[in-house]
């Protein structure tokens, strides 16, 4: 049987290798930039770090693509909201990679708790 999660860290691992793109931001400069301007901030956060929030999340979350995008969402959302609490800017990628493995494995493990309580029934 397949293991989400073993699933996700190879996910993770094989696109947080990925050198980024060329004119990519380095993670002190994108936290930067959420400092003084948070919306363009945010808007260039996604850009260079959605496709590996959706890795990690549809990893977890194969068979629920939907909680998977709800999760990819809610990442960038919990990133939004603890930002003032981050303790090393020059982390924010593996931060934000945190968040969405945490909150995708939290949705796996709701959503089988009720997989297995409705075959209880």
């Amino acid at each position: 049987m397949r293991n989400p999660a073993t699933d996700c860290v190879l996910l993770y691992e094989s696109a947080f290798r990925n050198p980024k793109g060329g004119n990519a931001l380095e993670d002190s400069e994108l936290y930067q930039l959420l400092q003084t301007d948070p919306e363009l901030g945010m808007r260039e956060c996604i850009a260079q770090y959605y496709a590996l929030v959706a890795a990690i999340c549809k990893g977890i979350l194969p068979h629920a693509p939907q909680d998977a995008e709800e999760c990819v969402n809610e990442s960038f959302l919990r990133l939004w909201q603890t930002l003032d609490t981050m303790q090393n800017p020059a982390h924010l990628r593996a931060y934000l990679c945190m968040i969405a493995r945490n909150r995708a494995l939290s949705v796996y493990r709701k959503n089988r708790a009720a997989a297995q309580r409705s075959e209880e029934l």
